[in-house]
């Protein structure tokens, strides 16, 4: 299993309940809801996660790589 290690953590106020990032086809509710974004590294991959306050973290959205492959 290769370690994850969190590279930028952030307090934020998503604009729905979809914490901004709605499935096509889905209604959120238009509610301001307090979470914190995450930039996160697994490996040489590099993901963005969502999270609500209450902690149940959305799947990883991957966002890149590491140039350096350390």
């Amino acid at each position: 299993m290769t370690a994850e290690v969190v590279l930028f953590s952030v307090m934020v106020m998503f604009p729905d309940s979809c914490l901004g990032v709605a499935p096509p086809g889905v209604m959120c509710a238009q509610v301001l809801t307090p979470g914190t974004l995450q930039i996160v590294r697994k490996g040489d991959a590099i993901y963005e996660r969502r999270c609500p306050a209450s902690g149940d973290c959305r799947g990883d959205t991957l966002i890149g790589y590491a140039r350096d492959g350390s």
